[in-house]
């Protein structure tokens, strides 16, 4: 058994609104997230600097950052301390296309490992990965010593790096690690939605 953690702490400082809710198709980021990752894991876990803005989903936990400020490797303190799970896969509240055969198989790649985490095109995609509650001793050396990035602990941990070519076909064109950061990210996410939303209909209207 495995737990979901959404980190939704960011300040969203150069979108000027809350990603969480910024709406891609029909839905708001945090709610298309919720859908994906309810088809994998049974408990969702959603650290937040404001959770009240998320208490409108069932079945899913909500909570504060233990220690406000400390950005994401803050929020993944937090969520590997509440979390029931010795595993947990941990993702960004900006990341529109989730896919579910790629968190499939890195979750089966976890044995013997403390972290595994996806690398494409020569960086490191540290919100989008499995994380063991054996992290949180690392975690907390690092926040003490000032050194708030999630990555700072890989050379701590039994860290299994997930290739592009083993990335590839699962999710060809790596979607799944896509963040949105700024309002152009956030138009390049809108338009890869329709293509995905046309190709969709095309093919349910071949069938």
């Amino acid at each position: 058994m495995m737990t979901a953690i959404i980190l939704a702490g960011g300040k969203s400082s150069r979108m000027g609104r809350d990603k969480a809710f910024m709406k891609i198709g029909r839905t708001n980021l945090i709610k298309r997230e919720l859908e994906i990752l309810r088809k994998i894991f049974k408990e969702i876990l959603i650290v937040a600097n404001k959770p009240k803005k998320y208490r409108f989903s069932r079945n899913v936990k909500v909570m504060k950052d233990i220690i406000p400020n400390l950005g994401p490797l803050g929020g993944l303190y937090s969520g590997l301390k509440a979390s029931d799970t010795k595993y947990n896969f941990v993702a960004g509240c900006d990341m529109p296309f989730l896919n579910p055969d790629l968190i499939r198989y890195m979750m089966k790649s976890k044995k013997n490992y403390d972290v595994v985490v996806p690398k494409a095109n020569g960086r490191m995609h540290p919100l989008f990965g499995i994380y063991s509650k054996k992290c949180i001793p690392a975690i907390e050396e690092n926040l003490k010593e000032g050194r708030r990035n999630v990555s700072s602990i890989f050379p701590k941990m039994r860290t299994k790096v997930v290739s592009g070519k083993d990335i590839v076909p699962l999710d060809n064109k790596m979607y799944s690690l896509m963040n949105i950061n700024t309002p152009d990210d956030l138009k390049v996410a809108k338009r890869i939605e329709r293509r995905q939303m046309h190709g969709r209909s095309a093919n349910r209207t071949e069938t």
